[in-house]
C-alpha cells in the first residue's frame, strides 16, 4: 500500500512480530527466575534436611561448637575429634582420681560396673544363700568408698539428714573421726542420704557383683584369708585386746580395734574399698530368706516388702564366713548399730 508520497508503508506485520518476540523473551525471563526459585528453595530445603539429619547423629556428643565446619568434615575426621574428647575426659578424671583424699568430700568419684552377668550366692554359705542363680545387670555406679561422717553432716547441717546415734564406737559426734564412715545410721537415714545426693543406695544383687568381680571373689580383697593391706578391717587381733572373747582372724592385725578411715586397706581390682570390712553395709532390698529360689534372672530388686531389710558382709567386729562377699541378713529398717553403715549406688 503507497502513502499519498508515494512511499510504501508497513504492513503492520513487522510490529506484530516484534511484540511477539518481546513478549516472548520476558515470559522466558520469568520462567527462568521462577525456576531459579524453585531451585534456591530445593537447596535450602536439601541443606536443612542434612542438618537436621546431622544432629540427630551427632549433635548430642558435644564434640563440636559449630555446624559449618563439621558438616564438611570426613566420617573419619569426626571420629578422631570424638576420640581426642574421650581421651580428655578420662585424663580429667585420673588427674581428679590422683588428688582425692578421704578427707576432701569428692563424692562425684564412683565406680562404673560395666553390664553383665555373674553366678549370686553360695554353695558353701548359709541357707538363705543359696540357690546359686544366674543374675544379668545393667551397668551401674558405685561409691568406691562408704559415706564418711563429713559427708553425712553436710547433709544433717543442710537439714536433709537426721544425726545418726552418739556414743560408744558411734563415729558421729567424736573428734578426728570426719574420715570414718559414718556408723549408727538406720536404714532411713542412709536411703535420705542418698538421694540427697542424687543417689540411692544400691541393690543386693549389684552390692554382691562389687564385692566378688568378674572373676567370683570369696571376699572382697581375694580368696584367701587377709594379708597387711591386702585385706580389711576387720576382727583382728587388736580387736582381741579389746575384746578377749570375740571370735577374730588369728595372727592378723590390722591396726584398728573399731573402725579405720577411708583408704587404709587396698581396693579391689576395680577400684572399691571396705566392701569386706570396716563397716557393714545397708542395700535397698527387703531380706527374704528363700528369694534367691524365686529371683528374677534381671536386675532383681528383692521383695516387694517385708519386716527385714538386707545388710551385706562383716565389718570390724567380724571374722571368718561373715566376710565373704555372699553373706547376707536382715536387720528391721530403724535399727542403728556402731557396725553398720552404706555406700550409695546410681
Amino acid at each position: 500500500m503507497a502513502d499519498e508520497g508515494g512511499a510504501e508503508r508497513p504492513s503492520g506485520r513487522g510490529d506484530g512480530d516484534r511484540l511477539d518476540q518481546e513478549d516472548a523473551h520476558v515470559e522466558n525471563q520469568g520462567r527462568r527466575s521462577r525456576l531459579l526459585r524453585c531451585a534456591v528453595v530445593a537447596v535450602g530445603v536439601i541443606l536443612i534436611t542434612c542438618v537436621i539429619v546431622w544432629l540427630r547423629e551427632y549433635g548430642d556428643q558435644h564434640t563440636v561448637t559449630a555446624i559449618a565446619p563439621i558438616a564438611t568434615e570426613s566420617a573419619a575426621t569426626r571420629q578422631h575429634l570424638v576420640e581426642a574428647r574421650q581421651a580428655e575426659s578420662a585424663a580429667a578424671e585420673r588427674k581428679t582420681a590422683s588428688q582425692w583424699t578421704p578427707t576432701s568430700g569428692h563424692r562425684e568419684l564412683m565406680v562404673r560396673i560395666p553390664a553383665g552377668e555373674f553366678p549370686m550366692g553360695s554353695e558353701e554359705g548359709e541357707p538363705d544363700e543359696r540357690p546359686v542363680h544366674q543374675v544379668a545387670l545393667e551397668a551401674y555406679w558405685l561409691d568406691r568408698f562408704e559415706v564418711t561422717v563429713a559427708e553425712y553432716r553436710a547433709c544433717v547441717e543442710a537439714g536433709a539428714c537426721m544425726p545418726p546415734e552418739q556414743g560408744g564406737a558411734c563415729t558421729w559426734g567424736r573428734p578426728g573421726r570426719d574420715a570414718h564412715p559414718v556408723n549408727c545410721v538406720d536404714w532411713t537415714q542412709a536411703a535420705c542420704y542418698c538421694s540427697w545426693v542424687g543417689e540411692r543406695l544400691p541393690t543386693e544383687a549389684e552390692w554382691e557383683r562389687a564385692a566378688r568381680g568378674p572373676q567370683g571373689r570369696r571376699f572382697a580383697w581375694g580368696d584367701g584369708p587377709p594379708q597387711g593391706r591386702r585385706g580389711g578391717n576387720v576382727a583382728d587381733e587388736s580387736a582381741r585386746q579389746a575384746m578377749p572373747t570375740w571370735t577374730v582372724i588369728s595372727g592378723y592385725d590390722d591396726g584398728y580395734p573399731a573402725t579405720a578411715p577411708m583408704g587404709r586397706f587396698e581396693p579391689t581390682p576395680e577400684g572399691l574399698y571396705d566392701l569386706s570390712g570396716n563397716l557393714t553395709e545397708w542395700v535397698a532390698d527387703w531380706y527374704e530368706a528363700e528369694y534367691y529360689a524365686r529371683s528374677p534372672r534381671g536386675n532383681p530388686l528383692g521383695p516387694g516388702t517385708g519386716r527385714f531389710r538386707v545388710v551385706r558382709s562383716g565389718s570390724w567386729r567380724n571374722a571368718d564366713d561373715y566376710l565373704r562377699a555372699s553373706y547376707r541378713y536382715g536387720l528391721v529398717p530403724g535399727y542403728r548399730a556402731v557396725n553398720v553403715g552404706f555406700r550409695c549406688a546410681r
